[in-house]
């Protein structure tokens, strides 16, 4: 049985989402590098957050594409998209922090903020560039 090309699609943005994470973890990590439990504990789930960022992100984008028109209102269409991408990566890497705090007993501390702050800026910057 073949798979299809959206199965194919989906497979690679995981495997590439993923692999994001796991290097990402050792630039932004400084724990991580000299601890191999730490660095599989914030690689996991900086791993997990990159998928369900991209997939998400990339679900309402579709998902606003088909109920707004960017010929027929691109301010409309460009404001929605922003605030929608920033209010679910908020809410996507809060909630996916504090479930990874809990089923691992760790605090991330201030680098909850950090995390915050940068996945909103990593995540408009990539709707900045595929929307223009």
């Amino acid at each position: 049985m073949a798979r299809s090309p959206t199965f194919n699609s989906k497979a690679r943005t995981i495997a590439i989402s993923a692999a994001a994470g796991l290097i990402m973890t050792f630039f932004v990590c400084d724990v991580c590098r000299a601890s191999w439990p730490w660095y599989l504990k914030i690689s996991t789930l900086t791993a997990a957050m990159w998928v369900l960022l991209w997939l998400g992100n990339e679900s309402i984008a579709h998902y606003l594409d088909e109920k707004i028109s960017w010929m027929k209102a691109p301010l409309k269409r460009a404001g929605l998209g922003l605030a929608a991408m920033t209010i679910y990566t908020v809410v996507i890497v809060y909630s996916m922090t504090k479930f990874f705090q809990w089923l691992w007993d760790f605090d991330l501390g201030d680098a909850l903020n950090d995390t915050l702050y940068m996945s909103v800026v990593i995540a408009l910057i990539i709707t900045l560039f595929m929307t223009s």
